[in-house]
């Protein structure tokens, strides 16, 4: 039986997982507490896949019985085969092939202005600069709220576009500039960080927003 089970691909892994886990969850309402784990990735659905915040691990999503969610895990990915999770692809797949980002050790979210900055991985997450070319205070919206950068408030939910899709988009080449949907005054550049490609956020001045175009702050009423 263990050695059938070895010889499964990862897909039906998983699928089995997923079963195993959805028939523990209706029989006790939740699964024990050392099943769980706390990941970068928002549950906003059940059977949504997602992976941890260091993407070691790919985990499902579950319904906790009160309309909420919760993840565990269905799969560990081999660091010394250069391994992550790919939420995407369901699985653990070589490193260049995965989409998740995970913050290297002793890296911080630097500021380049003061104010509060939605963190670019988590909808959750936001910074909180009071100096130029320093480190942030890091805070972390509770339960099923979101970080506004709007508002710079938890007023979002988990449901909202800034968790589904992400706070910004993701780097795909060296110097790709963005906005933030939510607010326009705050942008961010894709700069080289050890071997792959990180955003910087950045704050227009007064109340200008920033021109993707021009890849300028602007008076918006100018625009």
């Amino acid at each position: 039986m263990i050695q059938a089970n070895m010889e499964l691909s990862t897909g039906v892994k998983i699928a089995v997982l997923l079963l195993c886990a959805a028939h523990a969850s209706a029989a006790l309402g939740k699964l024990p507490w050392w099943l769980r784990h706390d990941q970068r990735g928002v549950c906003t659905a059940a059977s949504e896949i997602i992976c941890s915040d260091d993407c070691s691990q790919v985990l499902v999503c579950l319904g906790d019985g009160s309309g909420g969610f919760y993840a565990t895990v269905v799969a560990v990915c081999d660091s010394s085969a250069d391994q992550k999770c790919s939420a995407e692809q369901a699985a653990c797949v070589a490193s260049a092939d995965s989409e998740c980002h995970s913050y290297l050790p002793g890296e911080e979210f630097m500021c380049h202005g003061i104010g509060s900055f939605p963190d670019p991985y988590d909808c959750q997450t936001y910074h909180i600069c009071t100096e130029v070319n320093a480190g942030s205070q890091t805070e972390t919206c509770s339960g099923t709220t979101a970080y506004n950068p709007l508002q710079a408030d938890c007023s979002l939910t988990t449901s909202d576009r800034v968790c589904t899709e992400g706070p910004i988009a993701a780097c795909t080449q060296l110097g790709q500039v963005g906005i933030v949907p939510e607010n326009p005054a705050i942008y961010y550049i894709c700069i080289q960080k050890g071997d792959g490609i990180s955003p910087e956020m950045y704050r227009c001045p007064g109340s200008q927003i920033f021109d993707v175009t021009t890849a300028a702050c602007v008076d918006p009423a100018l625009k």
